[in-house]
């Protein structure tokens, strides 16, 4: 059995809130219905720039990876030190082809810095 993960409840309104102001339809409606999997507040620092360096820069993982987590690097740079709410929610049914979105919103704007859209096996 998994064991549960995380969710600041205080915060869920406005993790929310910034998850449904996203351009992208299939985001916006996420946050709107979407079951939340995990939300906590995370301050990234400099080890975590170092490891999506070493990731990014490892062969062995397939470019699609390594792309997305430059992505993520590039997204949270600007953000290092600085609470970020970081959040999981899933949509549709996982045997129907649902997705998982994984959400980095800024407390102090309160709007999402990154997100990443995976598709449910």
């Amino acid at each position: 059995m998994l064991a549960k993960l995380p969710i600041e409840q205080e915060q869920i309104t406005v993790f929310r809130a910034a998850v449904k102001a996203v351009t992208d339809s299939r985001v916006a409606n996420a946050g709107a219905c979407g079951e939340l999997v995990f939300l906590k507040t995370k301050v990234f620092e400099q080890d975590y720039m170092d490891f999506c360096d070493n990731f990014i820069a490892n062969d062995y993982y397939p470019e699609y990876a390594r792309s997305k987590m430059q992505l993520r690097r590039d997204a949270l740079l600007p953000f290092l030190g600085h609470p970020l709410l970081h959040g999981g929610l899933q949509c549709g049914e996982i045997p129907v082809g649902g997705f998982g979105l994984n959400v980095f919103v800024d407390k102090a704007s309160g709007r999402v810095i990154h997100w990443e859209l995976n598709a449910l096996p």
